[in-house]
């Protein structure tokens, strides 16, 4: 089995998510699909290194194993039916300190009223349901001191009462081409600049009847620099925005802007909406992230109902 490198993916990650520690399965999601994994053989570092001086030939060799498609979770009951091949589940819950007593990597429930909560929340893996013992199995992506080289147990209790955001990543495309059916290609000219999309229609792991439109923006050297996935219901012509992002050095091209209006106008949809995680809104990226909303029609509104992180709903105007 590859052995991979979590100096790789945290160094990626700390280059684009402001967040000043650890991070969340959002943006691991994120930059496993721009930049993909790398082992542990072919990394350069001897310690923890959060700068991202990786050369062109790593790189390269990494973005051969790059996930092609992730999708955001709700429920407890959604990770469970999606912990299935070829797909993964990363998942951010609440710590508390407890859980560094916890060593044999089997997590108990805290005592809320004596065990003091984590400032940062922790993301870990999530490989199976142990339905006999209410358990999953999980792994702390970085701790290797902690439980069986960082693999262990997690309530399902736990999860139910502590989770806070999950996302599900399916395959890398060098091993699952077959899933990714890809509906159009073409060449698009940005800001006098060339690129390429993809639009593919990726497979129906949720079985819940929804199309789900993975559109990829690739530049004239063959990098995937933006993508926007979308679920699309045909009955109602509404549109669910799960994720859209952009690599920042290619912003201001409207690259944003092309996704959103061209995957409109190919489902013929009237409606879009969706929600925006608080990891997306650090800063000074609060008002970026609606002055684009804005550009493209779509309004914001405080609604933190779907999952813990959320902080805004989008709906166009």
């Amino acid at each position: 089995m590859l052995s991979l490198s979590h100096n790789y993916l945290h160094s990626i990650i700390k280059k684009y998510d402001g967040i000043a520690r650890g991070s969340s399965s959002l943006w691991g999601a994120r930059m496993t699909k721009a930049y993909g994994i790398l082992s542990k053989g072919l990394d350069h570092h001897i310690n923890d290194n959060i700068h991202f001086d990786y050369n062109n030939k790593q790189i390269s060799i990494a973005r051969r194993l790059r996930i092609g498609y992730y999708e955001r979770l709700i429920t407890v009951e959604d990770i469970i039916n999606n912990l299935k091949p070829l797909t993964s589940v990363v998942i951010d819950v609440e710590i508390f300190d407890s859980i560094f007593n916890d060593q044999d990597g089997n997590i108990t429930m805290p005592d809320e009223d004596e065990d003091k909560k984590e400032e940062y929340s922790h993301s870990f893996t999530v490989s199976k349901y142990d339905s006999r013992n209410n358990n999953f199995i999980v792994n702390s992506s970085g701790w290797n001191w902690w439980g069986k080289n960082g693999d262990g147990t997690m309530p399902l209790e736990y999860l139910q009462k502590y989770l806070i955001g999950a996302y599900v990543t399916i395959g890398m495309p060098r091993l699952s081409s077959e899933i990714r059916n890809c509906l159009l290609k073409k060449k698009v000219i940005l800001n006098n600049k060339k690129y390429y999309s993809n639009l593919f229609l990726e497979s129906n792991f949720c079985c819940d009847k929804k199309q789900r439109l993975n559109f990829e923006i690739i530049n004239s050297g063959g990098d995937l620099i933006g993508w926007a996935h979308f679920s699309f219901n045909n009955d109602n012509r509404i549109i669910d925005m799960l994720d859209i992002f952009v690599l920042n050095e290619y912003r201001n091209n409207g690259i944003g802007s092309y996704l959103i209006k061209e995957i409109m106008n190919f489902t013929k949809a009237k409606i879009l909406t969706g929600y925006i995680s608080s990891y997306d809104l650090i800063k000074e990226r609060e008002e970026v992230v609606k002055s684009f909303l804005l550009k493209n029609n779509l309004t914001v509104s405080v609604d933190r109902s779907q999952f813990k992180n959320c902080r805004l709903k989008i709906i166009n105007i």
